[in-house]
């Protein structure tokens, strides 16, 4: 603890946060680590900002509310949107969707309008969302966390919708001169860094194939993103559409185990198939 910190911020930046271990055990067996950084990599429209709504919801909503078990996690998100694709009505609807299909499910009375709507109110509390256009404004963001984490012991996650998106207006302002085509997402990457070391939280990012390769989409994978990006990610899963409602996410485990699940969206978010 320096001079500078208060009792409240070496609880937030030491202290237990959430746990995302049942975060989703399909695609996410043994759930997440602290420190961990997952990468999203897959086409556009292949499921990844849906992925990530779905578990936003997860993670804001309540384990239990009114003697209703939700199976939410309690905790709190930070959701960077560089692509715009984050859409609001979406995510309440996924929430409200989960709520009345646990009633249902345990037989419970569905909650009153008024009811319904003081329980998103209150988890969308827990989620705190910004909007970059830039990746000099991003890596500013990422910069101004720091401040925010260290009086929010319950946020343990932060998710990056995506961080590729000014790949190619990097290429364009920086010309030739690759150190200055990956500056900003070289800082971006110390700054993530420096956030999940320091406060112990866990790495969402959505990423998108840069170069278009021959072949069948999502079948491999291939990046052309800083090394420092590409240093830290230490969990990918690969995304991919199969037809007008499947989609396909396949990773490797740490026990180097390739798996595969067939899903659709709706409107509970994913629904695996298989």
């Amino acid at each position: 603890m320096n001079d500078s910190e208060s009792g409240a911020q070496l609880l937030a930046r030491l202290g237990n946060r959430p746990t995302l271990q049942n975060l989703d055990p399909t695609l996410l067996p043994g759930g997440l680590q602290p420190k961990d950084v997952l990468e999203l990599y897959g086409e556009s429209g292949s499921g990844k900002t849906q992925s990530l709504l779905h578990w936003t919801a997860k993670c804001i909503l309540p384990s239990s509310w009114n003697d209703l078990e939700l199976n939410g996690l309690d905790a709190g998100v930070i959701f960077i949107d560089n692509d715009y694709h984050f859409n609001l009505i979406r995510l309440v609807g996924i929430m409200e969707s989960t709520i009345i299909a646990h009633c249902e499910a345990q037989k419970k009375e569905n909650p009153t309008e008024a009811d319904l709507e003081e329980l998103i109110k209150s988890s969308l509390s827990h989620l705190q969302l910004y909007h970059c256009s830039s990746s000099h404004q991003f890596a500013i963001t990422l910069f101004s966390l720091e401040s925010i984490l260290g009086h929010q012991p319950e946020t343990c996650v932060l998710m990056i919708d995506s961080i590729s998106s000014f790949y190619w207006l990097d290429r364009h302002s920086g010309g030739d001169r690759y150190k200055e085509q990956e500056k900003n997402l070289t800082a971006a990457c110390t700054a993530i860094d420096n956030l999940r070391t320091t406060y112990q939280i866990s790495i969402i990012s959505s990423t998108s194939p840069l170069v278009q390769k021959k072949g069948i989409a999502g079948e491999d994978y291939s990046d052309f993103l800083c090394k420092a990006w590409l240093r830290l990610v230490n969990r990918r899963i690969l995304f991919s559409q199969k037809s007008q409602q499947n989609f396909m996410a396949k990773w490797i485990s740490a026990d180097k185990v390739a798996s595969s699940r067939i899903f659709a969206i709706g409107e509970q978010g994913l629904i695996f198939t298989e």
